[in-house]
């Protein structure tokens, strides 16, 4: 609403304020909010994830990694995104790693893979943080695009990471040129990885019936939940472990 010289005007719709689109998990309900996008990943287009749709500004390329969530322990793999109003040939960034735990690195680099196969990746870790240059041999360009998945970034999750943690991935600089060599303005969304999975309980990497057996012997007393368990239970985020998380969690496992 809005207080006017006439009084109270309004309600009006506040647009393009939608910012979970990476949270919506099919592509059905992704095309439906107008906000986001579906972005094929796979061979045949039968797998993807979902993004946000804004039109990049004009000459400007834009690298985004998407926010995810992983288990310590683990690879994860995080897709990098670029959005580019004209053509690139090649592109440079740096993202900072800097969020040690227990005195080992958060994150560690495994690799970094190009899906078109007429470009090349390379990269290298030093002080803190991954340094990644993207290129074609053969003179391959990206066409300009609202969101063009280029590639993936491998990185091993630090065991002992806890679960609920947060982890940022924060762009320290870009470059991006065309297909001359001459640099177009750039800049690197920020974005973060969620450490573990709410229903995840026993910390296998899957959401099945064992994980409910778990919430309910905390739900009725019969066990104590760590710290990380306790996070991992209360899938409704109240503070507390009962009905309604284990209702909720029954729902994900049979993936309504």
């Amino acid at each position: 609403y809005e207080c006017t010289e006439e009084g109270w005007m309004g309600p009006f719709i506040i647009d393009n304020c939608w910012n979970n689109c990476y949270e919506i998990a099919n592509e059905t309900d992704c095309w439906a909010n107008s906000d986001c996008m579906w972005v094929y990943d796979g061979p045949n287009n039968n797998s993807g994830y979902c993004t946000n749709n804004d039109n990049p500004p004009t000459g400007e390329a834009i690298l985004k990694l998407e926010s995810t969530t992983g288990v310590p322990g683990t690879t994860i793999s995080v897709p990098l995104l670029l959005i580019n109003s004209e053509s690139v040939g090649g592109i440079q960034f740096s993202i900072e790693l800097d969020s040690p735990y227990n005195n080992n690195p958060g994150l560690i680099i495994e690799d970094f893979q190009i899906m078109d196969d007429c470009f090349s990746a390379s990269y290298n870790e030093i002080n803190n943080q991954m340094i990644g240059i993207v290129f074609s041999l053969e003179g391959c360009v990206y066409p300009a695009s609202d969101y063009a998945h280029i590639g993936n970034i491998f990185m091993y999750i630090n065991e002992d990471m806890p679960l609920g943690s947060e982890f940022p991935l924060s762009f320290i600089y870009t470059l991006v040129s065309d297909p001359l060599g001459n640099e177009i303005p750039s800049y690197g969304e920020e974005s973060s990885i969620t450490i573990g999975v709410q229903g995840d309980v026993n910390y296998d990497g899957e959401v099945n019936v064992l994980d409910i057996v778990a919430i309910v012997s905390f739900a009725i007393y019969a066990e104590e939940p760590s710290e990380s368990q306790f996070w991992a239970s209360d899938i409704n985020n109240d503070g507390m472990i009962n009905i309604l998380d284990i209702v909720q969690l029954i729902n994900i496992v049979l993936g309504e």
